[in-house]
C-alpha cells in the first residue's frame, strides 16, 4: 500500500486534471471513475454504462457546479462495487464509478480503467487501481 512518502501517492501534475462537476444535484464522490459528461469541454459525469470511456478518478469530492482534481494517470485510488478477489482485474466504472470487473459478451464494447494493485472484500473498500489511459476500450471475446 502506499505511503504519503511513496511517489506512488503523489502523481505528476501532468497526471492530474481540473475537470467541473456540471449537475446541479450530484455530488461526484472521490475515488470514483468518472466520463466525460455531454455537455462537453471540461464537465465530467459517473459512467452511463460500462461502454462509457473513462477520463480518470476522482481525487476529492466534486460538489454541484464546482471544479475538482481527477487522476489520468499512474496508481489511483478507487472504491470497489464489490468484492474484487484476484490481483491485475482489468475493471471499469459502474453507473456510481466504483471498480468493477470489466468483462463483456462476444462483440460487445467495454470501457477498461485500469487494473487492480490489491484485492477489494467488499464494497466501498477504496484499492490501488493502475490506470491504462485515457478512453481505452476493449471487445468480449
Amino acid at each position: 500500500m502506499a505511503t504519503a512518502l511513496d511517489p506512488r501517492a503523489r502523481p505528476t501534475d501532468r497526471g492530474i486534471r481540473g475537470y467541473y462537476n456540471p449537475s446541479t444535484t450530484v455530488t461526484l464522490a472521490k475515488h470514483r471513475f468518472v466520463t466525460g459528461a455531454t455537455s462537453g469541454g471540461e464537465d465530467i459525469q459517473y459512467p452511463a454504462d460500462t461502454a462509457t470511456p473513462l477520463a480518470g478518478v476522482t481525487m476529492e469530492d466534486i460538489p454541484p457546479l464546482s471544479r475538482g482534481d481527477v487522476q489520468i494517470e499512474g496508481t489511483a485510488k478507487v472504491a470497489a462495487a464489490g468484492a474484487l478477489a484476484t490481483l491485475q482485474t482489468q475493471v471499469n466504472g459502474d453507473t456510481d464509478g466504483k471498480a468493477q470487473a470489466a468483462t463483456a459478451a462476444a462483440g460487445v464494447d467495454y470501457a477498461v480503467g485500469g487494473q487492480t494493485k490489491q484485492v477489494a472484500g467488499a464494497e466501498d473498500d477504496v484499492i490501488e487501481v493502475e490506470l491504462l489511459g485515457l478512453g481505452t476500450l476493449q471487445q468480449g471475446a
